[in-house]
């Protein structure tokens, strides 16, 4: 091969693994996946809520400050 045909052919290589990557990340989005790891989602914020809230409790007892992150919807 010559050296603009090696390079047309890497180029075409990559974007097809690219596109492809591309397609099957978005496969697994959508009403069911969504409706099957919306409980999911709810348990770990609300743990991690209380990890936050014991946490801060620890640093207001060594007179830390306490810090809050709040966790949006998605």
């Amino acid at each position: 091969m010559t050296g603009t045909n090696m390079l047309n052919s890497k180029f075409f290589s990559i974007l097809a693994l690219i596109s492809i990557l591309f397609l099957s990340a978005c496969a697994n989005l959508g009403p069911a996946s969504l409706k099957g790891e919306r409980n999911n989602y709810n348990v770990a914020v609300q743990r991690t809520n209380d990890e936050q809230l014991l946490l801060n409790l620890v640093r207001l007892k060594y007179r830390d400050t306490p810090f809050f992150l709040e966790v949006s919807s998605v």
